[in-house]
């Protein structure tokens, strides 16, 4: 792109960027991003770079990174917005699963962990999160209804978390179909970064940063 915005690129389409080290090339962006204890400390960071490139963008929150098929079917992945009291009761309990905030009575007095961010994305437009169901299934992030009309994902994580090649082969296809590059920002170079940028990033013809 040229300047500072949001600029006409080599390719169809605009260029958001850059986001860090990624050259974003899309026309709508979407975020998934990880709210593991590990991450905690780089997302404020983030979403703010994030609305400054690409402001008003779809942000799914999910605790994990992981890209596994399910041992048995899933429960409690409904996606549910920030401004619901739900996420407050994820965020106090430190990421919980659905039956955990169901049963959690939320005491005032008790301090909000990292209040800041929590209102920040608590308020922030078209912000969800899913409950934690574990951290092998984030492709309930990446192929959820909500990010499917952006034609760019951009996924922040450490890249830690195991991923099986069946399932990313199952990423991968909807993707395609979905005509969506996928951009990967890793704080350090996990164990999994490879595997996601040869099997997921580069098919798609997205990009990746590694953040050391």
């Amino acid at each position: 792109g040229v300047g500072t915005g949001v600029g006409l690129g080599a390719k169809n389409g605009m260029v958001f960027g850059p986001l860090f080290g990624l050259t974003i090339k899309a026309k709508k962006l979407a975020v998934v991003l990880d709210v593991s204890s590990s991450m905690m400390p780089h997302l404020e960071r983030v979403v703010n770079e994030v609305d400054k490139v690409a402001k008003g963008s779809v942000v799914v929150l999910y605790f994990g990174c992981g890209l596994e098929p399910p041992e048995k079917p899933l429960v409690g992945t409904k996606i549910f917005r920030t401004s619901a009291v739900e996420f407050e009761k994820f965020w106090r309990l430190g990421g919980a699963t659905f039956m955990e905030t169901a049963q959690y009575k939320i005491k005032t007095k008790d301090p909000i962990p990292s209040k800041d961010l929590f209102l920040k994305l608590s308020r922030r437009p078209q912000t969800y999160f899913i409950h934690n169901v574990g951290v092998g299934y984030t492709w309930l992030a990446l192929l959820s209804d909500e990010v499917r009309n952006a034609d760019g994902l951009y996924w922040f994580s450490d890249f830690q978390d195991r991923v099986d090649f069946k399932r990313m082969a199952v990423v991968l296809d909807n993707l395609k179909r979905r005509k969506q590059r996928l951009y990967i920002h890793s704080s350090g170079k996990g164990e999994y970064f490879d595997l996601v940028k040869n099997h997921l990033v580069i098919p798609t013809e997205g990009d990746s940063y590694i953040e050391e």
